[in-house]
């Protein structure tokens, strides 16, 4: 008799704000890690994030330099603020600038506030200042995925930075930690099947269910594009067309092929149907907070079919 693979079911626990447990089950014999695996390597190094990239500390060429009446020597400072942890509203590079005078203790939170910024833990120490002391800092903060080092950012760029500016190895990675564990578990008289329970553990700029959605994302995208051409393509190709001719002026914005970021976005502005962008030009549409470069495209892509209706 042939064994039927049986579609599993996920159940949440939530531990903290930034910590939960999925767990997948009943997991056909050995899928257990051949899934769990590969979920875990997807959340550890293909989830975007946000770091500082470069940093120009005022009165400072090299990370070797020390700063008058400043305890922490540049490379402790630049250490420190690798450790910053963001959550963006767009997807092209932001400047931040922090200005503090001693005696005090400077923390991420003194950073000048940025629409496109938000940094999740503000209370993170980056130096501490005696009397007379003076840090002065103006950071880039760029979107990426996984740990680039150095050599990487400038290959990718190909551009050298300003003198006295320090390039910074980025760990983007929203993901701090994911425990797997794969368990047997008992369907009907089979008693080999698997019990699948990630653990994941974010920074906070995500949610573990964001990590987790995006993470099943990324490896259902790969895994379809490996798929042979057939039939089943066609069908495909025909659910995207049916897709484009449904849009109308009353299609809702989440019923569209528009990304969730954008959606968001979007419905922040108050804007949740496609009539409500179709009277927007394209200076007010740069307007809107979180959008950015590719989410405008997206938005442009989505009034140019209806349009041409």
């Amino acid at each position: 008799m042939l064994p039927t693979i049986t579609s599993p079911n996920v159940k949440k626990n939530i531990l903290s704000s930034n910590v939960a447990e999925f767990i997948i089950t009943p997991l056909y014999p050995g899928y257990g890690y051949t899934i769990g695996n590969a979920l875990r390597r997807i959340l550890l190094s293909s989830l975007p994030g946000s770091a500082i990239t470069s940093v120009r500390i005022e009165g400072t060429t090299h990370e070797f330099s020390t700063l008058p009446h400043v305890r922490e020597d540049v490379l402790g400072i630049c250490l420190n603020l690798k450790r910053i942890r963001f959550r963006a509203f767009t997807d092209e590079p932001t400047e931040i600038e922090l200005s503090k005078k001693g005696p005090a203790e400077v923390k991420a939170g003194d950073f000048e506030k940025n629409a496109n910024l938000e940094i999740v833990n503000p209370d993170l120490v980056i130096a501490h200042l005696d009397k007379g002391g003076e840090l002065n800092i103006r950071a880039t903060v760029e979107r990426g995925r996984g740990y680039w080092t150095i050599e990487q950012q400038r290959a990718l760029t190909g551009s050298k930075l300003p003198l006295g500016t320090i390039a910074l190895d980025a760990f983007f990675s929203p993901v701090l930690n994911v425990a797997m564990t794969v368990e047997d578990e008992r369907v009907g008289q089979m008693t080999n099947y698997n019990k699948l329970t990630l653990k994941i553990e974010t920074d906070g700029s995500i949610t573990p269910e964001e990590a987790f959605n995006q993470a099943l994302e990324i490896l259902f995208s790969q895994i379809q594009c490996l798929k042979m051409p057939g039939d089943s393509q066609e069908v495909i190709k025909q659910e995207e067309a049916d897709l484009i001719r449904r849009i109308s002026k009353d299609t809702d914005l989440s019923e569209t092929n528009l990304s969730s970021r954008v959606v968001n976005a979007l419905s922040a502005a108050g804007l949740k149907t496609v009539a409500d962008i179709l009277n927007l030009d394209v200076e007010a549409l740069k307007l809107i907070k979180g959008l950015g470069q590719k989410g405008l495209k997206e938005v442009l892509e989505i009034k140019k079919q209806v349009q041409n209706e």
